[in-house]
């Protein structure tokens, strides 16, 4: 009994200063590049992709590849920086009409959707080799994104890549 409490009391410490920790840490003085940006996602800084795509999204002359890519990607590191109301809500932001409720844009965009913001759940996790939390956390959200942009989850999860392709070095 005593070793439950001891470990309830060190979660509760232990989450909440981590997480006081990430919302603290200082983002860069300038906004990143695309490259930049998906590489902070790989290692696990979604902080940066939280703090930095909202700006990207909502700025005209932002970098074009930056913000389409923060499409995806930004409800991928809320996702999986354990903000999933709000992955949510980006979802169905995306996938349905606000006002009504109703599904906007056709099957095959919300089933790409899906496919693509789930991939940039599985990416970081197969690059830092969280092979446990990959298969878990990849079927969560296909449920959970699926049920959001009103799509079939077996149709989803049919497709996913989840592979990490190598840049080749420059040719100088």
């Amino acid at each position: 009994m005593r070793r439950t409490r001891r470990t309830q009391r060190l979660a509760a410490l232990g989450l909440p200063a981590i997480f006081a920790a990430l919302a603290c840490a200082a983002p860069r003085s300038r906004p990143p590049r695309h490259d930049e940006l998906v590489q902070d996602h790989l290692d696990g800084d979604y902080h940066a992709v939280t703090y930095w795509c909202p700006q990207s999204l909502d700025d005209p002359g932002a970098d074009p590849a930056l913000a389409d890519w923060c499409m995806y990607g930004l409800p991928a590191a809320m996702y999986l920086s354990l903000d999933s109301e709000a992955a949510m809500d980006f979802m169905r932001s995306v996938c349905l009409d606000t006002p009504s409720g109703q599904v906007q844009g056709s099957q095959e965009f919300r089933v790409f959707y899906v496919r693509e913001t789930v991939r940039w759940i599985a990416l970081p996790l197969r690059a830092q080799r969280q092979e446990s939390a990959l298969f878990r956390g990849v079927q969560a959200a296909v449920l959970d994104f699926s049920a959001a942009c009103r799509v079939d989850p077996l149709v989803v999860s049919a497709k996913i890549d989840t592979t990490i392709e190598r840049q080749r070095p420059r040719q100088r």
